[in-house]
């Protein structure tokens, strides 16, 4: 191998290494609900034109209420899975869902991946988490994006 190649071959890898790094929090959520994050942005703009009407809006952590949303509880807990579980029964597995939590990055949330483990078992196939890397503070509230009064 030449210095060259050798020079190259280094150069590559710590892009590769660098790109891994980008963004933990982002790659997470991606990971954890691949395919099926909606962004706030999309959601808020759904919500304000009227189009989110037809998608229900689970909140299954203890924070703030989006307009339209339903309030279950912490799914963590077993009156907030009871009430999840009950609610998701009123459904067809076609059903637009989102849900979200809020109350931490989702790497530590201690709702969404029981939540999404229940749809996955239940069959549902038309849910979106709510991407919100850090809580719903940040990356709702601070935005301008509507909350329920």
């Amino acid at each position: 191998m030449t210095t060259k190649t050798l020079g190259l071959a280094i150069a590559i890898c710590a892009i590769i290494i660098a790109a891994a790094g980008c963004s933990n929090a982002q790659k997470r959520s991606d990971e954890l609900f691949a395919g099926h994050m909606i962004a706030p942005a999309e959601l808020a703009k759904q919500i304000q034109d009227g189009s989110a009407r037809q998608i229900t809006i689970l909140n299954i952590g203890p924070r703030k209420n989006i307009p339209g949303a339903i309030k279950l509880g912490m799914v963590s807990e077993p009156e907030g899975m009871a009430a999840y579980r009950a609610q998701l029964a009123k459904y067809p597995l076609d059903q637009q869902l989102v849900i979200y939590c809020g109350c931490c990055p989702y790497e530590h949330c201690p709702n969404v991946r029981p939540a999404v483990a229940v749809l996955q078992e239940l069959k549902f196939i038309n849910y979106r988490v709510l991407d919100m890397p850090s809580n719903i503070d940040v990356d709702w509230v601070k935005k301008g994006y509507p909350l329920a009064q």
